[in-house]
């Protein structure tokens, strides 16, 4: 059941249920939750095979919440506060975040094939408010602002909180973001502001259930500025909402 493959360079982070996690195909099926069940039904290392949490944080990484949730559910260790945030364990993340830059004892950081989280606790905490936001859980999101934790925070790919509730299509938490002074202009890894980067999702990769009309609509009202997402006006779907 735990065998690993030779994909992706081989390693004990390429098992059956590691790839289930990060794969597209299983996800678009809508399969996904109950493949994950399967498996560890039939004994799949729900922590992986180094015991370092590899499966649950490859789901947070790709953004598949059914799977995280599912394995969450299941007794997956959610030790660190990325993962508490993610999968909505508001109780965890208060039992491991004790203020904006410090950790509870025995709080980790961890490294994974696809997922680095970074070793200074103020960076980790203001990396599980991204995520928090990216699974639209508003109310960690909104414990963690009112922490004090910076309303810029990032994550690994540089996508700010902002970012991920405009892409996740969260409306009030945009709103509390914004009026909290968070960065309209602020560039991803891709070089995508969050107009930019909320175009991207709007057209190539939708949070299932967002419509991006009042999304969009919101930002430019905000005073995002319209040049980085000119690329988008030709799409006949959001170009036409990219009217100042």
């Amino acid at each position: 059941m735990d065998a690993p493959a030779e994909t992706y360079g081989g390693g004990k982070a390429q098992t059956t249920l590691n790839l289930l996690v990060s794969s597209t195909h299983p996800h678009a099926a809508g399969l996904q939750p109950a493949l994950v069940e399967v498996l560890l039904d039939h004994g799949a290392a729900i922590d992986g095979l180094e015991d370092d949490g590899s499966p649950l944080m490859t789901a947070i990484a790709f953004g598949y919440a059914g799977a995280a949730e599912t394995l969450a559910r299941r007794g997956a260790r959610i030790d660190n506060a990325v993962a508490a945030a993610a999968v909505g364990r508001e109780d965890r993340v208060r039992k491991l975040v004790i203020d904006r830059a410090s950790l509870a004892p025995g709080a980790r950081s961890f490294e994974t094939r696809w997922f680095r989280v970074p070793g200074d606790p103020r960076a980790h905490i203001e990396m599980a408010l991204a995520y928090a936001c990216a699974f639209r859980r508003a109310a960690i999101a909104r414990y963690f602002l009112d922490l004090g934790v910076s309303v810029a925070a990032r994550d690994k790919d540089d996508m700010t909180a902002l970012h991920w509730a405009a892409a996740s299509g969260a409306l009030e938490l945009m709103d509390e973001l914004v009026s909290r002074g968070a960065p309209l202009e602020a560039r991803n890894t891709w070089g995508g502001t969050v107009l930019g980067s909320t175009c991207y999702f709007a057209i190539e990769q939708p949070f299932a259930g967002v419509d991006y009309a009042p999304v969009i609509a919101k930002l430019i009202a905000a005073g995002a500025a319209l040049g980085p997402a000119s690329w988008a006006r030709s799409h006949p779907t959001v170009g036409p909402l990219l009217s100042p």
